[in-house]
């Protein structure tokens, strides 16, 4: 199958379809990380797309796996032609320091590519993943503040760096889920933008780091329906059906798509309803010009319950309580399949005031505070670990302290949003719980 799509955005290249093309190689991807053929075909179309710095990152991956320069004489040539229009538009001064900077013979082990121009050259980003991640946040904000052609310019800077090698341990896992999160992110910042076809490429390669997550299927089905492509979009949502049956944004999306495919398919969802895929992103844009909202879905309920969740081995309570924000969101992620299990763990090893402690310096990103709504959520509904309504929102009020919550909160997707409006609904009325409210309101904006 790798082979056909690489074959069919060929096609697509010499009718000069350029965003069905990197389409095409993008799955050719998924199924074959290694096809150097879709990786030099996606460059070709993203370059003709004016996205060349994306392409010269396929073409130095293409020539990196395959250095045999007479056999990747076109790879080569159209890598020159890339950086020769990027050289053409940089400064003099900045092509002066770049050059200055990369020939140094004593630079960090990180240091560009000599024969690359950078990216971005305004935008100052450190070469660690600490500073990457940092960048990763300013893009967030302002993504939630409305410049998002901003924080598309930051994202890019930091996937430029990350994927041109610049940055030590951009292989390792904590990096590669780095990158899918920040494609992710762009793919949403180019569906505001109502750039479709940039926002499924994203989303597409964001999937070849997580082929299961939920956003990044529910965003490219989004993408492909605007494209016209609803026969792809119906796949990606029953793919993401099967992780989340119960997601009612989801059963929509896939009615509009199976009424623009044509005769409707029955979907063929899993019966078991596992804790959701929920990653880090910017705060929903406005609804799609069909109506269909663009924030990422979440799942319907906030508890994971069904044969398969009852089937696994349920881990047990860690015996003390964190240390740190990483070590806390590392329990909560090994137990998310298990909310009741999780329960316990917040309620017996997590006071309320100490999540404010954990996360006074560092924010509780997005996807990790809906985690924890959609545990207190099922809590209270189940009556699980001692968690009432009034419990739980002692767990609120230390959770809009934390650092950069208003940030957080504002990224929630709408769903999400319904989550806290569902929990603030069940506090006990009283002065506290209407300045709890006022509090988390004002975050949600």
């Amino acid at each position: 199958h790798s082979i056909l799509h690489s074959n069919r955005a060929f096609a697509y290249i010499r009718l000069s379809r350029w965003s069905e093309a990197v389409e095409d190689c993008c799955r050719a991807l998924e199924l074959n990380p290694g096809n150097a053929k879709a990786k030099y075909r996606r460059a070709l179309a993203r370059s003709n797309l004016g996205k060349p710095e994306e392409a010269l990152v396929d073409l130095n991956q293409v020539l990196a796996d395959l250095p045999d320069a007479q056999g990747n004489k076109e790879a080569m040539e159209l890598k020159q032609k890339l950086e020769a229009e990027l050289a053409a538009k940089a400064s003099p001064a900045v092509a002066s320091n770049s050059t200055q900077s990369s020939s140094s013979k004593h630079g960090a082990s990180t240091a560009a590519d000599p024969s690359m121009e950078e990216a971005f050259p305004d935008i100052k980003v450190g070469r660690t993943m600490q500073d990457i991640e940092a960048a990763k946040d300013n893009g967030n904000q302002l993504f939630s503040k409305g410049s998002v052609e901003e924080s598309v310019r930051w994202f890019s800077k930091c996937l430029w760096l990350l994927d041109g090698g610049m940055v030590a341990d951009a292989n390792s896992t904590k990096g590669k889920q780095l990158r899918g999160v920040l494609h992710k992110n762009r793919a949403f910042a180019y569906f505001k933008l109502r750039k479709w076809g940039e926002a499924e490429s994203d989303a597409s390669k964001s999937l070849e780091f997580s082929p299961q997550d939920v956003k990044a299927l529910y965003r490219r089905a989004l993408a492909r329906l605007e494209l016209g492509q609803a026969a792809g979009a119906l796949e990606d949502i029953d793919a993401a059906l099967r992780n989340q049956p119960d997601n009612k944004e989801l059963q929509s999306l896939r009615d509009r798509a199976a009424a623009e495919a044509g005769p409707a398919k029955p979907a063929k969802p899993a019966k078991s309803a596992v804790a959701p895929l929920i990653e880090e992103r910017p705060s929903s844009p406005p609804a799609s010009s069909s109506g269909a909202s663009t924030s990422p879905p979440a799942q319907a309920s906030g508890r994971a319950r069904g044969p398969v969740a009852r089937s696994l081995t349920a881990p047990s309570v860690p015996a003390s309580s964190p240390k740190t924000g990483s070590e806390l969101l590392r329990h909560c992620n090994s137990m998310k399949k298990h909310p009741a299990v999780l329960a316990r763990y917040l309620r017996e090893r997590v006071p309320a005031q100490l999540l404010t402690t954990l996360f006074n310096r560092a924010p509780i990103e997005a996807d990790d505070l809906a985690l924890l709504l959609l545990t207190l959520r099922g809590s209270v509904a189940e009556g699980e670990a001692g968690i009432t309504a009034e419990i739980a929102g002692e767990y609120l009020n230390a959770l809009v302290k934390t650092q950069g919550a208003a940030t957080q909160f504002a990224m929630l997707s709408s769903s999400e949003k319904d989550v806290v409006e569902e929990l603030l609904s069940g506090i006990p009325a009283g002065p506290k719980a209407e300045n709890l409210r006022r509090d988390v309101r004002a975050a949600l904006r």
